[in-house]
């Protein structure tokens, strides 16, 4: 062979090759996302630096790190470590811009880096930085998208991004055309369906199985009234097989879906089976998680996990909410001095940055003791413990007590009988908490209109569902203003689809 067919034939499989030995998951990278899905942040550097000597132009090196990074800093909020985070992940992002524009892993990568870094943002009192990046993230997976339709990890961070459009409030809508945003949760939410799929059907994919299924569990814990039926037989299914007692994000996920459901019992045996394995890093909210389980049936273990929460976790979050709930417990056993001593440290610990928090701050702040049987019939309903609660709330005597008590105790006596499916009953206590009790600061009236809208859409009557998603939407000022509010639009969405 002559030197001109060498050179050409060597130019051939420069242009052939170009940008794939340099973007791609590897054994020794899928291993490593792997371990980082697992805490095992170690292991996956190790992982990650032999791919790094064998492969040093493999730009997912950097991908993945940044998602140990992202992991590492959203379970423990160190600030330390987010700041030190910042400067490694500008210098990824410019690595992996040096890649050809052509090349399909580059606008996917910034884009989920970018998309990443939004709940990070939020999580570190950086809203304006977050929405910036969160429009980032978008032009740039949905240019990708575009460009590249059948590459199959593009799909899930767009289709998280869509959801969250969806939820955008009417109100702000004008904003959202301004900047060209578009989505549905429905729409969203098929995508990250779609890239589950095709983890379970091709095996080029599985690694991904792990990280979507969080990713939809997320969605269906913060925006969907309903818990997905095929996604929790998913994890009863890794539940019985043992696979969830090493993995601490699907636990933390199983164990939140299950406490959404009231189903405690069933989440205290997920969240105890789970076992640490030396090297992984700690997830302190799984205590967290556990006091509130052993708190929704009056167990002193409570305790115990509300401690180890508050003496390991070095973040600013539940810090507040936990002091509250150690008070509950001793207030609902009596012990008025312990409750005080501990309501108050909701005062001096942690930020009211979050609904949590900042209800957990207002109590404290206002001076005023709980009902106890409220408080009894309010745990024992966020454990599925319905005959208890309702026997609380036949305690109880409205008789001399505040407006936002007796709006409280209308609001419980409704939220158990539909869990009992007593929804006509539900129906006239929820009306009765909305009339007295939309000009209180509390969330009583709006979450009562947002569950009647649920009963009205579950009975087909779309039209009362809609006017009473909109009584929701219409009050604000309220606790937990934004989650419910993210709710009534879900519904709202959901309805005008049809």
């Amino acid at each position: 062979m002559n030197i001109r067919k060498v050179f050409l034939l060597c130019g051939l499989l420069l242009i052939l090759t170009a940008g794939y030995p340099q973007t791609r998951y590897t054994p020794a990278c899928k291993k490593a996302i792997n371990d980082i899905a697992a805490l095992r942040f170690e292991q996956a550097a190790r992982m990650l630096d032999k791919e790094r000597r064998q492969n040093p132009e493999n730009r997912v090196v950097e991908f993945l790190e940044d998602y140990r990074d992202f992991l590492k800093i959203f379970i423990s909020e160190d600030e330390a470590l987010y700041e030190a985070a910042l400067e490694r992940r500008e210098d990824r992002l410019e690595k992996i811009d040096n890649l050809s524009g052509a090349n399909k892993y580059k606008d996917y990568m910034k884009g989920e880096i970018y998309l990443r870094w939004v709940p990070i943002r939020g999580k570190m009192g950086d809203r304006f930085r977050a929405a910036i990046e969160l429009n980032k993230a978008y032009r740039l997976l949905k240019e990708n998208y575009q460009k590249h339709p059948a590459f199959i990890p593009g799909h899930a961070g767009l289709g998280v991004i869509e959801v969250l459009i969806g939820t955008i409030p009417q109100k702000y809508e004008w904003l959202a055309d301004l900047l060209n945003l578009e989505g549905t949760i429905k729409g969203g939410k098929g995508r990250i369906v779609d890239m589950l799929a095709k983890s379970e059907s091709d095996t080029a994919w599985a690694f991904l199985e792990y990280p979507t299924l969080f990713m939809l569990s997320f969605i269906d814990m913060n925006i969907q009234q309903e818990v997905d039926k095929t996604i929790m037989q998913r994890y009863e299914a890794y539940h019985r097989k043992g696979i969830l007692k090493h993995q601490p994000l699907l636990v933390f996920a199983y164990g939140n879906l299950l406490q959404k459901k009231r189903k405690n019992e069933k989440a205290l045996t997920v969240l105890n089976a789970y076992e640490k394995e030396q090297g992984q890093y700690p997830f302190y909210y799984l205590d967290y998680m556990r006091g509130l389980a052993y708190l929704y049936k009056n167990s002193p273990k409570c305790i115990e996990y509300f401690d180890k929460y508050l003496e390991k976790f070095p973040g600013r979050h539940y810090i507040k909410s936990t002091y509250q709930k150690k008070a509950w417990y001793y207030l609902i056993n009596d012990d008025v001095s312990r409750y005080k001593n501990y309501i108050h440290y909701a005062t001096q610990k942690g930020e009211a940055l979050i609904g949590a928090d900042k209800s957990a701050a207002n109590e404290a702040e206002s001076d005023k003791i709980p009902d106890t049987d409220l408080l009894k019939a309010r745990l024992a309903f966020d454990g599925g413990y319905y005959q208890q609660a309702l026997k609380s709330l036949n305690n109880f005597d409205p008789a001399g007590k505040s407006t936002k008590r007796k709006v409280e105790w209308y609001y419980r006596k409704g939220r158990v009988f539909h869990e009992q499916e007593r929804v006509d009953t539900a129906l006239t206590y929820y009306e009765k908490t909305f009339v007295k009790g939309k000009d209180l600061e509390a969330y009583f009236a709006a979450n009562a209109a947002l569950m009647s809208g649920h009963i009205y859409e579950q009975k087909g009557y779309y039209g009362e569902a809609l006017k009473q998603y909109e009584k929701c939407l219409d009050l604000s000022g309220f606790e937990y203003e934004l989650s419910i509010h993210q709710k009534a639009e879900a519904g709202k969405a959901r309805l005008l689809s049809e």
